[in-house]
């Protein structure tokens, strides 16, 4: 199942459900959807602002026979919250593609880190998770529950989060976030992906053909062809070589294709 971010101004949640707050760490990934707005009383609110960029480390799907990883990355992943919508509507941020056991899901959580910025007129502004959602470790981690379940069978094919950044709201730099599950209308549109990048150690590697990137316990399958632009020491990709991948998500072929690899 391919989980994607987006925004979808909170119009595709069909069910409720709230953000919460749990301790620890967690695991998992989902797809994303937020929209533009908010309030704020420092640095101008977020429909004002040119980026907000937040910090992903995990993604779990939340069940009552235990929490499933759907994405993981020890150096997190950036996701800029205002790209995931334009004047047309939702754009979608491929996040990872996961093996999830069919079954009947109550909730998801995303980690963030407890901090991320924000741009308003070339201007960055610091701000910080409230203490609400904070785990004393650095991250920020927060929980949605369906009202309904959420089944995932052999038809599922992506789930998406909407970061519903409308309901954001900043206190002097102090932001209480919403998340809720997001609409997948669009998401097979080449038109309205993102673009993704990746850093780990490369595997698998089909030369000229595919690769996959391997990051935390993870690993995110790529394509290739004549117009992937290799960069930096080596001129080819290799097994074991420590790469950052920038790509797009392929609709039709439901993964990643490079656009550049830069080998450290």
């Amino acid at each position: 199942m391919n989980i994607v971010a987006t925004d979808d101004n909170g119009a595709g949640s069909t069910t409720g459900g709230s953000t919460g707050t749990t301790g620890g760490s967690t695991t998992g990934s989902t797809a994303t959807t937020g929209s533009t707005g908010g309030t704020t009383t420092t640095g101008g609110d977020f429909g004002d602002a040119s980026s907000v960029i937040v910090k992903i480390y995990e993604i779990d799907l939340l069940s009552t026979s235990g929490n499933v990883v759907v994405f993981e990355d020890p150096d997190g992943v950036d996701v800029d919250l205002k790209g995931l919508r334009d004047l047309s509507g939702a754009r979608f941020q491929f996040l990872s593609n996961a093996t999830i056991p069919y079954g009947t899901y109550t909730g998801f959580q995303v980690t963030f880190s407890e901090n991320f910025t924000s741009v308003v007129n070339t201007v960055k502004f610091n701000k910080r998770f409230t203490d609400a959602v904070l785990d004393g470790h650095g991250h920020a981690i927060v929980t949605y529950n369906f009202n309904q379940p959420f089944v995932v069978d052999a038809g599922t094919t992506y789930f998406a989060i909407d970061f519903d950044l409308a309901h954001w709201v900043d206190n002097n730099g102090i932001v209480t976030p919403h998340l809720v599950q997001g609409s997948t209308d669009g998401v097979t549109d080449p038109n309205r992906q993102q673009t993704v990048n990746m850093n780990g150690f490369t595997l698998n590697v089909v030369s000229g053909q595919s690769f996959d990137v391997r990051h935390g316990h993870q690993r995110t399958h790529f394509l290739m062809n004549v117009l992937t632009q290799v960069t930096g020491k080596k001129s080819s990709v290799a097994n074991n070589q420590h790469v950052r991948v920038t790509a797009v998500f392929d609709p039709s072929n439901k993964t990643l294709r490079a656009t550049v690899v830069n080998i450290k």
